[in-house]
């Protein structure tokens, strides 16, 4: 018998709030210079350096040397909330694979078959029968992209909120309040009503074969997620659910209410558009649903890359916010993807490297050195 134990997995909490901490210096850091560098050129355009030479240097200083420290300090500003995102997700997940490997609520086991008696197996049921568009097709690198930016028709209105909302709460033998909320949701959406009204059924079957398979999903916190529902990044997780089975995303949103939503219970955000944290929730929700509720799909790993089992939470993260990350440029500025915590003294050698070539340049200006800006 193997007696190995496995390596313990555990974030640094502690580590993360040093991290954040130094992110937010950097940031004051980077302010402070750019507003050094503001108050010098002016005092500097504004005496007696004239010429060519300064209009190019007060052209190039607007035009492209601010707008990137400023970009640079958004983005360092950005990064301590961000640095607690990290650690508000690696938090869930950790508490779920807790939940998932000390419950025997159910078996852990999830694949074609399951082990019945000795030596013998089972099918493991599974929602394969409504698959209309293969897992793996869904969750390609290259289809994954085209959610970036992805916007719908009725997505951040209240009617079409409402009416998520509604369904939800709607007893299922009430048909007279079903189908005006369908209609309703079919007008919002701009999709035939008829089509609406079979999505609708097929995500009844999905919902009851979910249950059977996986148990109860947990509900949404409508008092704290109010907004949520059929907000753009609620139906981006909607869509790719219902890419899987062929449903509009207002159904592959209401089979799990809280996905793309980031972070445990209580304390979880739904995330900006632009967010690479959000895109990246959207898949691992949607993979770790499928499943867990249908035994379809790839799981919470869904690009593959981690040695835990796709079935727990806590799998998958690194991989998966790892390649939302080298898709920031499509989101966020360049210098996010620099070493923040040497970026001002990288900035600041580069300006004064820069203003040096000026000096050559324009030696008729010797008199009013550029240098001064940075001395």
């Amino acid at each position: 018998m193997n007696n190995m134990t496995a390596p313990i997995i555990q974030a640094n909490y502690e580590r993360l709030e040093q991290v954040a901490a130094r992110f937010a210096h950097a940031a004051a850091t980077q302010e402070r210079l750019i507003r050094t560098v503001r108050r010098q050129a002016d005092m500097l355009i504004g005496g007696s350096w004239e010429g060519r030479g300064a209009e190019a240097f007060a052209r190039e200083l607007d035009d492209e040397v601010l707008p990137a420290m400023k970009r640079l300090a958004d983005a360092l500003r950005e990064a301590p909330q961000v640095t607690g995102r990290i650690a508000a997700v690696v938090r869930s997940a950790e508490e779920a694979a807790a939940r998932h490997f000390l419950s025997d609520a159910r078996s852990g086991i999830v694949g074609p078959v399951a082990p019945s008696g000795e030596g013998g197996a089972e099918p493991v049921p599974s929602s394969a029968a409504w698959v209309k568009l293969d897992p793996s097709r869904v969750f390609a690198p290259s289809r994954m992209q085209d959610a970036i930016g992805l916007r719908f028709q009725g997505d951040d209105n209240p009617a079409l909120n409402q009416a998520m909302e509604e369904l939800l709460r709607v007893s299922l033998s009430d048909p007279a309040r079903v189908g005006p909320l369908l209609n309703q949701i079919a007008d919002l959406r701009g999709v035939d009503r008829m089509t609406i009204h079979a999505h609708y059924q097929t995500y009844l079957q999905l919902l009851e074969n979910g249950e059977r398979i996986g148990g109860n999903l947990p509900d949404i916190n409508l008092d704290l997620h109010g907004d949520f529902l059929g907000s753009p990044v609620s139906l981006r997780f909607g869509k790719v659910v219902g890419d899987v089975f062929g449903l509009d995303p207002v159904f592959g949103a209401l089979l799990q209410p809280t996905g793309g939503l980031v972070g445990p219970g209580d304390i979880a955000y739904s995330p900006a558009l632009g967010d690479p944290f959000g895109y990246h929730g959207v898949f691992h929700d949607a993979g770790g649903y499928l499943y867990n509720y249908h035994n379809i799909g790839p799981g919470y790993d869904y690009l593959q890359g981690s040695a835990l089992p796709t079935g727990t939470p806590l799998a998958g993260h690194i991989a998966g916010i790892s390649w939302w990350t080298t898709q920031a440029f499509r989101f966020f500025p360049d210098e996010l993807l620099f070493l923040v915590d040497v970026a001002s003294d990288a900035v600041w050698e580069t300006g004064r490297d820069f203003l040096r070539d000026m000096d050559d340049a324009f030696a008729g200006s010797k008199n009013s050195s550029l240098l001064t800006l940075f001395s």
